[in-house]
């Protein structure tokens, strides 16, 4: 196990992001984290103000350099070093062709895009209405589950 173990690969996420410092990373990103981490998951940073001692708490750093991981979440200008965070969507005509009404690249950190691309699925998926007998409400339905698009 033990061989095993120092002859694996290791993780792309874990490896260091050469060239970067916590300078090239969105600090307004990485604020609004904690505080969603706060407050919806009661997470306790111990210096949440501190953007460098986040990203060590997240594990986010490895022997005082930044890893691909917190690169590909915060980074300002990611996808200049990693072009396979880029997210391009199309919303097509039809179901058969190839015409389309909208296309969209998005490039960002990858909180930012998931945000991003779920904006452009809100414009583009149609949503359903359901009035059910007796009530005057009516009942809203995505022609996909938000979840599963997410």
């Amino acid at each position: 196990m033990a061989e095993n173990r120092a002859s694996a690969p290791e993780r792309w996420e874990r490896r260091a992001s050469t060239g970067i410092d916590t300078g090239d990373l969105d600090g307004g990103l990485i604020r609004k984290v904690v505080q969603r981490a706060q407050e919806k998951r009661r997470y306790h940073f111990e210096e949440p103000r501190d953007p460098d001692a986040v990203v060590r708490e997240l594990s986010l750093a490895r022997f005082g350099q930044l890893t691909n991981a917190a690169d590909v979440l915060f980074g300002k200008e990611v996808a200049l070093r990693h072009p396979q965070t880029r997210v391009r969507a199309v919303r097509y005509e039809t179901d058969k062709g190839n015409c389309f009404i909208d296309e969209q690249l998005f490039e960002g950190p990858l909180l930012t895009l998931l945000d991003r691309v779920m904006d452009f699925f809100q414009r583009h998926v149609s949503i359903g209405a359901e009035f059910r007998a007796g009530s005057l409400t009516r009942t809203s339905r995505p022609q996909y589950p938000w979840d599963s698009l997410r």
